[in-house]
């Protein structure tokens, strides 16, 4: 964003001496590791940083301090913006559209955003609660793991359990969806063409339908597996949307 450039070495091996503790804490008690995020988020995603917030919705309310001096020196640099990031660097990065809009609607031209990766069009954000159990779908850590199990934990509003819900009917985290193929449930690369990653959220039974199976998501708690059950009866799913 600034100049430069990034080289990958195949070769190469890095080490990294870590200390028993971190002598930079903020007197203050609050970890200077998410402090450190908030600055970087603030500075350098431009508007981008709705979805960090997202995903971390309890730094909304932390001080970042001051952030004069990096703000000057990202425009005495004439870095570029997050968005050229984006689209010249990381083009391969899912990201949600601001001005998300359900299917078949209309979205007035003033109100798009613009080079928002229109292709990539997301009907909601957020957590998909189990209304049974009262907990949420989780991968535990594993973003941009393929073939990750998904799993049910009390819903605490992490990045592990804020997913998208796309035009497509694709329940997405990142690059991967959640897939049915074969009636086992694991995270993979979204195919955007429907198969065992088509899931139609059914508002009147608040069920999850998978196209390919024909049957709905559920939640075995002796198992404790995320499952496929025929929709009669099965179990109601909900967003909390973020």
């Amino acid at each position: 964003m600034c100049g430069g450039g990034l080289e990958i070495v195949p070769c190469s091996r890095v080490g990294h001496v870590f200390r028993k503790r971190r002598p930079y804490d903020d007197p203050n008690t609050f970890n200077s590791v998410y402090r450190n995020q908030i600055r970087l988020a603030e500075v350098w995603l431009d508007d981008y940083k709705q979805f960090f917030y997202r995903s971390h919705s309890a730094y909304r309310r932390t001080d970042p301090g001051d952030l004069t001096q990096r703000l000057e020196l990202k425009k005495r640099l004439k870095c570029k913006t997050f968005q050229w990031y984006l689209r010249n660097v990381y083009p391969e990065q899912h990201i949600p559209e601001r001005q998300a809009k359900a299917p078949n609607q209309q979205t007035a031209g003033a109100e798009r955003a613009q080079g928002m990766f229109d292709n990539e069009k997301i009907v909601k954000v957020g957590q998909v609660l189990n209304e049974k159990f009262n907990a949420c779908l989780d991968i535990a850590g594993k973003t941009n793991v393929k073939r990750a199990a998904v799993a049910l934990h009390p819903c605490s509003g992490t990045e592990d359990q804020i997913w998208a819900y796309s035009v497509e009917n694709e329940l997405r985290m990142g690059l991967l969806c959640l897939d049915a193929t074969n009636n086992v449930l694991r995270m993979m690369r979204c195919l955007r063409r429907g198969e065992g990653q088509d899931w139609t959220y059914q508002r009147n039974t608040r069920t999850l339908y998978n196209e390919l199976s024909k049957s709905c998501l559920s939640w075995d708690a002796e198992e404790m597996l995320l499952g496929l059950e025929d929709c009669a009866g099965v179990q109601k799913w909900s967003w909390r949307e973020v």
